[in-house]
């Protein structure tokens, strides 16, 4: 699917919407809202750092990141400013 504007809101999205609460959805559930509103025109990002963690082994997690943007300081400056919304 190259379009994702017309993409059904899933019921964990929808859970997770009205309590406020990321744990309740899953990282494929977020990407597609995403996706959704960007094919939708709701939001037209001009950078984007995806940011995951992944269990490898018995306790081990990895995590690493997808980066979108123009240089380094653009993307430091859009962590740290989603870093404060996230603590709300």
């Amino acid at each position: 699917m190259d379009d994702f504007s017309q993409y059904p809101e899933s019921l964990a999205e929808r859970r997770s919407t009205e309590e406020s609460n990321g744990a309740l959805w899953t990282p494929r559930d977020a990407l597609i809202a995403m996706l959704r509103d960007i094919d939708s025109g709701r939001i037209s990002p001009d950078a984007l750092i995806v940011c995951y963690r992944e269990a490898i082994g018995t306790g081990e997690v990895r995590s690493s990141y997808f980066n979108a943007s123009a240089d380094i300081h653009q993307a430091l400056g859009l962590l740290a400013a989603t870093s404060i919304k996230l603590m709300k």
